[in-house]
């Protein structure tokens, strides 16, 4: 059964611990006078989130862009400490906002979840990189073999300085 809770600081809408949004519906009847009068509902309905391009989900509150994982967590968990920011662990999908799934967490935590589940950037998920993994061996099979860092740096099409830092294992120090 999903639990929810009040958005904090916004009682028109509410969170569930599956990471559902809804908000209050709003009804409208004629008051004494032949006014339009509000009448507040305890009737609810869903928002759809939109997809950020991280894979994060969001929705518009007044207006507010407000990400949903961490409406969760300011729900069910509490406010963010200082220094902390949000988590999705053991699940690193970012569309995953179930309650169970979301913490705070120091951005070095976040870092290492990343290397757990193999979503960092480095070596070639890294948009920038030049080398793949078999031209790092490469570079290093042949700086063993006696061949100078900037003979190999040359065959691969780097700085001298970059094919040292991969040779000391400064750089692409994953790939062995």
């Amino acid at each position: 059964m999903v639990n929810y809770k009040l958005v904090v600081n916004d009682s028109g809408y509410r969170v569930g611990d599956d990471g559902s949004v809804w908000t209050r519906l709003k009804r409208f009847g004629l008051g004494n006078g032949g006014g339009v009068l509000y009448i507040e509902g305890a009737d609810w309905r869903i928002l759809l989130p939109t997809k950020h391009h991280s894979g994060h989900l969001y929705v518009s509150i007044r207006g507010v862009r407000r990400y949903v994982h961490q409406l969760v967590l300011e729900a069910f968990v509490g406010p963010r400490p200082e220094g902390m920011e949000s988590r999705h662990f053991p699940d690193r999908d970012p569309a995953n906002n179930r309650v169970e799934n979301l913490s705070w967490g120091t951005h070095q935590q976040n870092i290492r979840d990343q290397k757990v589940h193999g979503t960092d950037n480095s070596g070639e998920r890294n948009g920038q990189v030049k080398l793949t993994a078999s031209m790092v061996k490469q570079l290093r099979e042949d700086v063993a073999r006696g061949m100078s860092c900037a003979a190999a740096a040359r065959k691969q099409s780097i700085s001298r300085t970059q094919a040292r830092r991969i040779v000391s294992g400064e750089r692409w120090a994953h790939t062995k």
